[in-house]
């Protein structure tokens, strides 16, 4: 799930009664939830529209995270100017049935909170905390302070396990776990591994699993780079530059085929990058040769990486119209990329990922308000 917390406690820049607190799509990339100063929302979502299925008020409170779970079912965290309950309680809802399947109160308050499969996983500012199917705690550990919640975690239905990975105490590293999903009564049984990775060398503000956890992207809070590396041994595959100066990296997310990367920055543009460049240019080049022209973005691709102030591969595909905190997902065929912002706005766009037109910009581009 791509998610980002807009804001969570009183004294946010971006806090006013009305606001978005939260915003996160399904791992399908076909519903989305939008946390509220008043409760929250989710909403359909296609190359179209962004189109509100159900909302749920509250009388006194905004929900600060949602959480989409199984059948109809999410998991609330609340926050904002006055919190719809107790700020150290996770609240596991059914939208369908309107009503509260249970309640989870965490020794902390509670930032975020992720569901896979049969886990649960809790964020509080300097503790993660692991529950079972049956909500019990099982395992906690200790981070740097992660006033964002920052954490990722994905279900591999091959290997029968849940891939986790958050910040530790170390600044800059990141804590990747692998839990079994199968029956067992020892707690011991569940950690298949566990090690730590250094990332960055200043904190960590931004991280992503792909869809079966074998790929992690990360950014720190300089945002000049995305490192990409393997889960299964935790080696740097490649590191991608989104610019020279900072700016906060707001969302990352994979494409479904793991071909293509996509982030959202403070500087108002979604970046999408090639994770195997040398396969991609080789295709430009076929796709030159049958069009026979070496124009657009097939020159810049071919010429940039020999520029001998920085030969870090960079974004292939820009878009540069988005205003405000955003959320970035690929659709479930990898045709469009959605963007989402706290300012109710939604973007659609088709980006020529073949090559064919060598186009940087996207060859379509949607904008419609979702929230009012």
């Amino acid at each position: 799930m791509s998610s980002i917390i807009v804001m969570r406690t009183n004294g946010s820049e971006y806090s006013q009664p009305e606001n978005i607190l939260f915003l996160g799509f399904h791992e399908e990339s076909n519903l989305l939830a939008c946390g509220t100063e008043h409760g929250f929302r989710i909403l359909s979502v296609n190359s179209q529209e962004c189109k509100e299925e159900y909302r749920k008020n509250f009388m006194d409170g905004g929900i600060s995270y949602v959480e989409f779970m199984e059948n109809n079912t999410v998991a609330l965290v609340s926050g904002g100017y006055k919190p719809a309950f107790s700020m150290n309680k996770v609240v596991i809802y059914n939208y369908k049935e309107k009503k509260v399947l249970n309640e989870i109160l965490c020794p902390r308050n509670v930032i975020s909170v992720h569901f896979k499969h049969k886990f649960l996983v809790i964020v509080s500012e300097d503790m993660v905390f692991i529950y079972n199917y049956k909500f019990k705690e099982i395992f906690n550990f200790k981070t740097c302070l992660n006033p964002q919640g920052i954490c990722s975690l994905v279900y591999n239905d091959k290997l029968k396990e849940c891939i986790l990975v958050f910040p530790t105490e170390l600044i800059g590293h990141v804590k990747v776990i692998r839990l079994s999903t199968k029956k067992s009564k020892q707690n011991n049984n569940v950690i298949l591994d566990e090690y730590e990775l250094r990332a960055h060398d200043s904190s960590i503000q931004c991280i992503s699993l792909n869809s079966n956890g074998s790929l992690l992207a990360t950014a720190s809070e300089k945002g000049t780079i995305v490192r990409l590396f393997q889960i299964i041994n935790g080696e740097k595959l490649n590191e991608y530059r989104r610019g020279n100066l900072t700016n906060e990296i707001y969302s990352i997310c994979f494409s479904h085929n793991n071909e293509y990367i996509a982030c959202v920055s403070s500087g108002g543009t979604l970046h999408v990058f090639v994770l195997d460049m040398e396969k991609w240019k080789k295709n430009q080049q076929l796709n030159s040769s049958s069009n026979q022209t070496s124009n657009g973005i097939l020159s810049y691709i071919l010429n940039y990486t020999n520029e001998t102030y920085d030969s870090t591969p960079k974004s292939v595909f820009k878009y540069r119209k988005v205003e405000g905190i955003g959320v970035c997902n690929f659709d479930v065929a990898d045709e469009y990329i959605f963007v989402c912002t706290h300012k109710g706005a939604f973007h659609s766009l088709r980006f020529d990922l073949s090559g064919v037109t060598q186009q940087e910009e996207p060859l379509e581009a949607k904008e419609k308000q979702f929230y009012y």
